[in-house]
Order: C-alpha cells, then sequence, then structure tokens
C-alpha cells in the first residue's frame, strides 16, 4: 500500500535475505544457470543458493548490523531497524531454523 511516505521495504528492490537496497545489476544474485535473481543480493545468495544457508534470522541481524553502523547508522537504530524489518522478509517468512 503507497502512503505520501513510502517505507524502505516499498522502495525497493531489497534483498528478501538481508534488506540491503539492491540497485546496480552487480548487487542482484545469480541462479544455477548464471541468470539474475530478483529477489537476493549477490552476498546472501550465489548459483542458486544461499551463501550461508544455515544461517538463522538472529545470526542475519548480527551480521548486518556492524554493516549498517560503519555506513553511519547509529547502533540501536540499526538494530531497531533490523529487529522491524528482517521478520517481513521472503526468507525468514518460515519458522526459524
Amino acid at each position: 500500500m503507497a502512503t505520501s511516505h513510502p517505507t524502505d521495504l516499498e522502495r525497493g528492490p531489497f534483498c528478501q535475505s538481508c534488506g540491503m537496497p539492491m540497485k546496480r545489476p552487480e548487487d542482484f544474485a545469480t541462479g544455477v544457470e548464471g541468470y539474475r535473481v530478483n529477489d537476493d543480493c549477490t552476498f546472501c545468495f550465489d548459483a542458486g543458493g544461499f551463501t550461508d544457508p544455515s544461517l538463522t534470522m538472529r545470526q542475519m541481524i548480527e551480521k548486518c548490523v556492524p554493516m549498517m553502523m560503519r555506513s553511519g547508522m547509529p547502533e540501536p537504530q540499526a538494530r531497531g531497524l533490523m529487529e522491524t524489518v528482517m521478520p517481513k522478509l521472503r526468507r525468514w517468512q518460515q519458522p526459524e531454523r
């Protein structure tokens, strides 16, 4: 649902595993045949599979927060954003592993 102030999720595309914005062609993952995959970034998915298939949502949050902090976001804001967004991403819609 569009609003006058769209959320980041509405602006997309975003990786459905880590939430990273995907803007450049090289940001997108590849499938088994080498074709672009529109749902995931190259860091999370490559050649038809997740780069770290055993990663839990909690571990992904812990991996993403420091990267967001390096981009200038304060830790509480980065953590809060990840804890809000991550459960909405397609990869984490299944029960926690």
